[in-house]
């Protein structure tokens, strides 16, 4: 640009993705006659780099990207000038879930055999799940369990990769035994399913396998990001809290008890994450609120005031600058958080997530069908992402309904993974991917990597830099 470069730098309300293709893209490609993919013309890009503040006096967390090159691994390959997350904050996840709160249909090592072996589903619930096993041996079963699905080999695979973040779920009786052998408040037919839940083991006893969870994040080289996927009671009725209830809206987190023991195992957690240091990213406050379209059941002015009170139990342990993270579904980040944020000199870094799913009636096998099912998503994103003070990531997304997954499956999971990884490293912080592992090719793309569907996933390409992720 020489001289002229004062014409597309300084202080804008300039729309970033409009900025780094139209301003600088199509400049640099009339100006060096270089086609997008030769490294000449992404050195060019990269120079140009975009900051947003937070619009809070003292707070130093402001948002930052760079110009970059997104050449579609689909169709026509047409390349792209586009706005991605600085590589030291760009968050380059996977969730390494089923293993704390195992899940049915997720189906890791040692699920029917061991875990559910001879376990009968409730009559109203949907799915088997963690607290159906009241078995004698259930401490036993849930121990196995662990030691089969948590390995040295599966973080280093991860970083190999280019994950810089693995998620980890982590249920309430993980985290905090109840007192006087009291559970979590509930109709007495489903108190006795939390008991069970309880009776697994003490809270205690799972810090060797979080410390191993950690250890081998430590020297793999990625960081932890611990989530309270089970808030005591039930966030919502789904299987993925430990208690399939049989509906998503049958849930009983909403009472004071309920929600006072979920803060004591948030700060639990808190002092987990304090005593790992760097290791930790930070903690995810609660998981899958219930309510994607309807708070009746579990009001966001009390999940608020939930949080304002985690928080702070949170911040006794750790530092204001280690990330607390609020999730939510699209719709409530689009009507609600993005008029309701926590200050920084309050209550520290505060950091929103999201979770973007379809599941339609009959497969989308179409890859520009299934790219536009997330348009209205991916606008919330957006939004909030140029309209707030706040950081945003998707923590949960995944390569369901597509097909079967196998090698008869024609569906172009690399191409839809490449797509869906740089929209969101350009309207947020980055993403994690929903999971490590399956017994589902298309829900375990970490470790089926190798091929899903006709072929394999190239997250190291996906990725790009592999620069560690700076707390």
């Amino acid at each position: 640009f020489g001289r002229s470069a004062k014409d597309v730098t300084g202080c804008h309300d300039w729309d970033p993705q409009w900025y780094c293709h139209h301003h600088v893209f199509e400049a640099v490609q009339l100006r060096i006659h270089s086609t997008p993919r030769e490294d000449i013309f992404r050195e060019g890009l990269s120079h140009f780099h975009i900051t947003q503040g937070s619009g809070e006096n003292g707070n130093p967390h402001h948002k930052e990207s760079t110009c970059n090159i997104w050449c579609d691994m689909h169709g026509t390959e047409t390349c792209f000038g586009q706005p991605r997350a600085k590589p030291a904050k760009e968050i380059r996840g996977i969730n390494y879930g089923g293993r704390f709160v195992p899940e049915d249909f997720l189906g890791l090592r040692g699920t029917h055999e061991i875990l559910f072996k001879d376990v009968q589903k409730p009559q109203h619930s949907k799915d088997l799940s963690l607290c159906d096993v009241g078995t004698a041996d259930a401490g036993d079963r849930m121990a196995q369990f662990l030691d089969m699905n948590i390995k040295a080999e599966h973080f280093t695979h991860m970083v190999e990769l280019g994950f810089n973040i693995v998620r980890v779920p982590l249920g309430y009786w993980n985290l905090i035994d109840f007192p006087d052998s009291s559970t979590p408040s509930g109709p007495q037919e489903i108190t006795a399913r939390f008991r069970n839940l309880q009776n697994l083991m003490p809270a205690s006893s799972y810090r060797k396998w979080i410390d191993r969870v950690f250890q081998y994040a430590q020297a793999a080289g990625i960081k932890v990001l611990m989530d309270l996927h089970t808030a005591p009671g039930g966030q919502s009725g789904n299987q993925n809290t430990g208690c399939d209830l049989g509906e998503d809206s049958n849930l009983y987190f909403d009472t004071d008890w309920n929600r006072q023991q979920g803060q004591l195992a948030i700060e639990s957690m808190a002092r987990i994450c304090a005593e790992k240091a760097s290791t930790c990213w930070g903690i995810e406050l609660l998981n899958e609120p219930y309510g994607p379209h309807d708070e009746r059941r579990l009001p966001r002015e009390t999940l608020k005031h939930f949080y304002a009170g985690a928080m702070k139990a949170a911040r006794r342990h750790l530092h204001k600058d280690v990330p607390l993270v609020v999730n939510d579904w699209p719709t409530w980040i689009k009507s609600y958080w993005k008029h309701n944020s926590f200050s920084y000199a309050e209550y520290g870094h505060v950091v929103f997530s999201t979770h973007l799913y379809q599941y339609p009636e009959d497969w989308t096998t179409d890859q520009q069908r299934a790219r536009d099912s997330f348009n209205q998503d991916l606008q919330t994103l957006s939004d909030f992402h140029k309209n707030t003070g706040s950081e945003i990531f998707v923590s949960e997304y995944a390569l369901n309904s597509h097909g079967n997954g196998k090698g008869d499956d024609g569906f172009d999971y690399g191409a839809m993974t490449h797509w869906f990884v740089h929209q969101f490293n350009q309207h947020g912080l980055g993403s994690v991917i929903w999971n490590y592992d399956s017994w589902h090719e298309a829900w375990g793309p970490g470790q089926h990597h190798q091929r899903v569907g006709p072929k394999p996933i190239p997250w190291a390409d996906i990725h790009g830099h592999r620069e560690p992720i700076v707390v």
